[in-house]
């Protein structure tokens, strides 16, 4: 999911969010979140706000720091 133009935000199977942000031609890592016990299978952005969505039956939901970009 992308959140910007230069933020883009994957999940999976390994039960974790992360959070990319470009670096010249590359992405690099900027936050890795392991909030989930099981499989996140969605994540969702809007409005400064992202979503997940897991196996384990639960539902995050974090605010971005404008300054930092991390949630």
């Amino acid at each position: 999911q992308w959140v910007d133009y230069s933020t883009l935000v994957s999940c999976g199977y390994d039960n974790t969010i992360r959070v990319w942000t470009e670096n010249d031609d590359d992405f690099e890592c900027l936050q890795e979140l392991k909030v989930h016990e099981s499989i996140v299978w969605s994540v969702d952005y809007s409005q400064g706000y992202m979503m997940s969505m897991s196996s384990d039956l639960s539902v995050g939901l974090w605010r971005r720091d404008t300054e930092s970009g991390k949630f």
